[in-house]
């Protein structure tokens, strides 16, 4: 579990500065502020707009469990004016970097905005909490919000101008929330078993009111036991659940080795299709959006298990 670290506020550098010096400097050059994730980064950067240039360094269909991070993203990190990360032990292998950034920028972890809504779990037989926060739409909605008022506090006026494209998203969040919530109460209620690659889902199961299960535990880092599978493939065959899932940034391996002990235990399960989890999908496409990622796993789950579901999902899109 990742230790919560102090908040820094204004580099005392820039805390000395006339508040008018302060403002001119910020509105001659846009800040530049990095994430470790694109579902951090995408939603600033709809957001901000010009007002701010995002960049995240876990990029593409990369793996935020197991990413070391390279001369290239050190560089980047830091010459940002603010470092987003999602913590929750989510970028295990980042603590160094993080842990110098906090000596030198300002900071800001989401896993602290969560408090009660935090799922408690384990990794390896230890206490842990779930670090897949953005799974839940709703939830992802509060975590963004309260950064948002956060980034006010440093930049009042590029938060100013950005305003009504912030409330615009938070409707649009609201309205893939309403969209997941309708869709996948179509499913029938002894088919609603998702079972995906690693656990990430658990917010998302949560939110929805689905029975979910990890292959691996909530880090890919993890290893799944054959008696684990064993386990998961006697449920599959009693329950008659129609499908399974892989993952994007997932190995499908042990999605297959469980599909085959349910054929061998007399049952037949499919394979889904393939969820976003850690990673969204290619950059300029509906699905490199948090909105588009979410829209086709809520899309791609409910049509798999027997739900009723838009063919090419809430905005026609998919």
């Amino acid at each position: 579990m990742t230790r919560t670290l102090p908040r820094r506020h204004i580099l005392a550098s820039l805390a000395i500065m006339p508040f008018a010096s302060l403002s001119q400097a910020q509105a001659a050059k846009p800040p530049l502020i990095v994430t470790s994730i694109g579902q951090i980064s995408e939603p600033l950067k709809n957001i901000l707009a010009e007002n701010a240039v995002v960049q995240p360094i876990i990029r593409g269909n990369l793996d935020p469990h197991s990413y070391i991070p390279v001369r290239s993203d050190i560089r980047l990190a830091t010459r940002a004016d603010v470092f987003i990360y999602n913590g929750l032990n989510l970028e295990a292998q980042m603590k160094q970097l993080i842990t110098q950034l906090y000596a030198q920028k300002q900071v800001f972890a989401l896993g602290e905005y969560v408090g009660q809504d935090v799922i408690s779990t384990t990794y390896n037989g230890k206490p842990a909490l779930d670090p897949h926060l953005w799974m839940s739409p709703p939830l992802w909605s509060k975590i963004i919000s309260a950064l948002w008022h956060d980034l006010a506090k440093i930049y009042p006026h590029i938060v100013q101008d950005s305003q009504n494209a912030f409330l615009n998203y938070m409707e649009n969040l609201h309205k893939l929330h309403l969209y997941a919530k309708k869709t996948l109460n179509s499913i029938p209620s002894h088919k609603r078993i998702l079972v995906t690659s690693h656990d990430a889902f658990g917010y998302f199961g949560q939110t929805y009111g689905l029975g979910v299960y990890g292959i691996q535990g909530i880090s890919t880092q993890s290893e799944a036991s054959l008696r684990h599978i064993q386990k998961l493939s006697a449920m599959l065959a009693d329950t008659l659940t129609p499908a399974v899932f892989v993952e994007t940034s997932v190995s499908d391996h042990y999605i297959a080795s469980l599909i085959e002990n349910v054929a061998a235990k007399g049952g037949s399960v499919t394979l889904g299709g393939r969820l976003f989890s850690d990673a969204m999908g290619p950059d300029g496409t509906y699905t490199g959006t948090y909105i588009g990622m979410i829209d086709h796993n809520v899309t791609t789950i409910t049509q798999a298990l027997g739900g009723d579901a838009p063919r090419k999902g809430m905005l026609g899109l998919l």
